[in-house]
């Protein structure tokens, strides 16, 4: 009796073991996993397995009227090329998407989906307007009887220049209507150009034997960690290809410039120099 006993429990005991043990094989494992009772690995498998699919580097994206943000994603890991996923945006007057490039329309905000392979995510981007007057250049130089046009953009649209209210420092070095500027005599005026409370001011260096005069489309940037902002510079009031002058940044951990482009890398501020 008592060894029938002993046969019993020894079969019960098997048929334990044998309803616990289970095959895990997935991705990255060498070998499938036996997964016996107490044993704590092949569940930290599953959940990595569960964690895989399309996954996205950003959650939110906050943007500025007219600026971009390019979305990257991963599929089990892997980079995925955005052309191959399929985009779609909740309003696309508030955000566009096309091949994973949000670009900001409108204020407020939108959900972009991005969908492959039967999974899909969503990226909330939220839009808000930065209100900013800026003109295509800080500093004209110009010859007695010439004349320069400023183009001016307001929230990164060109603006028209009899919209913009604008003003000299001295009319008899120059004069300026609607953005078109008359050089009278030698020396040196401020144009200023005024719109829905912003203003922006403009050099107009005059002289009869004008050489040697640089100028910059931009006198100040303000970037988000990524961004790139090209810099046009003139030369005697003719434009001058980037490539042409020598570049420098006092910081080069907030940002860097090559041939014009500047890049940021971080936060804080860095002086720009073109010679």
């Amino acid at each position: 009796m008592k060894q029938t006993k002993n046969r019993f429990m020894k079969n019960v005991a098997l048929a334990i073991a044998t309803i616990c043990t289970v095959q895990f094989s997935f991705t990255g494992m060498a070998s499938a996993q036996t997964l016996n009772p107490g044993t704590a690995v092949a569940y930290g498998a599953v959940a990595k397995a569960y964690s895989e699919g399309l996954q996205t580097d950003i959650a939110t994206i906050d943007l500025t009227l007219g600026d971009t943000s390019t979305i990257k994603l991963t599929y089990n890991g892997k980079s995925l090329d955005n052309a191959k996923v399929d985009w779609s945006t909740t309003s696309s007057s508030i955000a566009s998407v096309k091949n994973g490039v949000v670009t900001g329309k409108g204020t407020g905000l939108a959900y972009i989906t991005a969908s492959y392979a039967d999974d899909e995510i969503y990226i909330i981007v939220n839009v808000e307007k930065e209100e900013s007057l800026k003109a295509d250049t800080s500093v004209v130089s110009l010859k007695k009887g010439n004349t320069k046009t400023i183009t001016l953009k307001y929230n990164n649209k060109t603006l028209s220049g009899s919209s913009a209210t604008w003003t000299t420092s001295n009319t008899a070095i120059a004069t300026v209507k609607n953005g078109v500027v008359t050089a009278k005599s030698s020396g040196t005026a401020v144009i200023t150009a005024k719109y829905n409370g912003q203003s922006v001011k403009v050099t107009v260096n005059v002289d009869k034997n004008v050489s040697g005069m640089l100028g910059a489309s931009e006198s100040a940037v303000t970037m988000k960690k990524g961004d790139k902002e090209t810099i046009t510079l003139t030369y005697d009031g003719a434009k001058l290809a980037g490539s042409k002058a020598t570049w420098k940044t006092n910081k080069t951990a907030v940002a860097t410039v090559t041939d014009g482009v500047i890049t940021a890398k971080g936060e804080g501020t860095a002086t720009i120099k073109a010679e």
